[in-house]
């Protein structure tokens, strides 16, 4: 496995842009792959993200498609200010998806309540004319024989789809994937709460590794590539046994003490204190789901 914890050119109309999530390089990144229609944009990213990704998007031409992988903020809330800028470009995803995208005040007030000042709410989109409702296996076509295809990835949240592009055998896996700490090459289950699911999880895993991918984009960020990329999908795996195992023996306390111990080291995405109330969140949707 090659990482690359950088953007990046996976050929000449293929990129992955770092989208400055929370205002940090290296935490958030979407995926933009320019058809001879126009540029399939995978993930929108946050609100505050859209004048990083809408400059890069300046290299490739004019976007046709957004894609988003879910409803969480950090990966739908670039609709709004990136279709006033290109309002003729249509948003794709699950229903569930598109229902928070034009009115988000349930899941802001969700995120706000989770994350506090860390949260990077959502703007409504009002004119949802040009929104389409995905099902797993449909596939978005941008001219030139290129397919995106939607991959329906329960476990992190019910509305989650993956987006594989066959051309490249490269996936982009949102949250479905983990989180990746890509300088370690570290990799954790994204559980958090509150609609973490151990089963639909694993299941959703088992699901990509069917794809075989040669190129794996983490949403969280990084590129794994090479014939064994989907090796760090089946870490993923393991470590969410691991993982589902504990949080049936440990209390919470113990829970969070336990990985933090094992991971804040080496799971270097975001800085230290970040880091900590995200183990506690992920250690939050971890007990959460003991009780589905």
């Amino acid at each position: 496995m090659k990482f690359v914890c950088e953007p990046v050119w996976i050929d000449e109309s293929c990129l992955v842009i770092d989208a400055y999530g929370w205002g940090i390089k290296g935490a958030t990144c979407a995926l933009a792959i320019r058809g001879s229609d126009g540029v399939v944009l995978v993930e929108a990213a946050h609100r505050k993200s859209a004048p990083y990704v809408l400059g890069e998007l300046e290299k490739m031409g004019g976007v046709k498609w957004v894609l988003v992988t879910h409803r969480h903020t950090d990966h739908a809330g670039g609709v709004a200010p990136i279709l006033k800028m290109m309002p003729g470009a249509k948003v794709a995803g699950h229903p569930v998806t598109l229902k928070n995208i034009a009115d988000p005040s349930r899941i802001n007030e969700a995120t706000w309540r989770a994350w506090g000042e860390f949260a990077d709410l959502m703007d409504p989109v009002e004119d949802v004319g040009g929104f389409v409702e995905l099902r797993d296996g449909d596939t978005i076509e941008a001219g030139g024989g290129i397919k995106v295809e939607a991959v329906h990835t329960p476990g992190h949240s019910s509305d989650h789809y993956a987006y594989y592009d066959s051309e490249r055998e490269l996936v982009y896996l949102g949250d479905a994937g983990g989180l990746l700490s890509c300088s370690t090459g570290t990799v954790i289950p994204a559980s958090f709460p509150s609609s973490f699911n151990f089963d639909e999880y694993a299941r959703s895993l088992d699901k990509l590794l069917g794809y075989e991918p040669k190129v794996i984009v983490f949403a969280h960020f990084g590129t794994v590539m090479g014939s064994d990329a989907a090796r760090i999908i089946e870490e993923c795996a393991e470590t969410l046994e691991e993982w589902r195992r504990l949080a049936y023996k440990l209390d919470a306390p113990a829970l969070a003490d336990k990985l933090k111990e094992e991971y804040l080291e080496k799971f270097t995405l975001f800085n230290a204190n970040v880091r900590n109330l995200i183990f506690d969140m992920l250690v939050a949707g971890l007990v959460n789901a003991t009780k589905k």
